[in-house]
This record gives structure tokens, sequence and C-alpha cells, in this order.
């Protein structure tokens, strides 16, 4: 039983681990490619900030 155990947690953790490695090639892919259709850095840049500006709001609602 422990064996099948690790077994699966190994498992999870290795699917874990390739969907982030998507997700932040993915990240990548949208930052170049903005950057090849506006030529702005600033652009870009706000593809940084909206999802930081999203997470703190839902923490200081969480926190409330």
């Amino acid at each position: 039983m422990k064996d099948k155990t690790l077994s699966h947690i190994t498992v999870y953790l290795a699917a874990r681990g390739i969907s982030q490695i998507g997700d932040f090639m993915l990240l990548i892919a949208v930052n170049i490619w903005v950057l090849n259709m506006t030529h702005s850095p600033m652009a870009v840049s706000i593809l940084w900030i909206i999802p930081a500006c999203g997470q703190s709001m839902r923490g200081v609602l969480l926190a409330d």
C-alpha cells in the first residue's frame, strides 16, 4: 500500500511540474507575441502587472 501511495504522489508531482513548465512557456510565448505585435515593452510589462494586481485584490478581500 505504501509503494502504491508513493507512486501516486510521484505521478501527481510530475504532472504538476510538467503543467507548470507549460504555463511558463505559454507566458513567454504571449510576451514575445505582444512584443512583436506592439513593439512596446510597456505592453509586455502590463501583461505582468495585471495578474499581480488581481492577486493582490483577492488577497485584500480575503484578509478583510
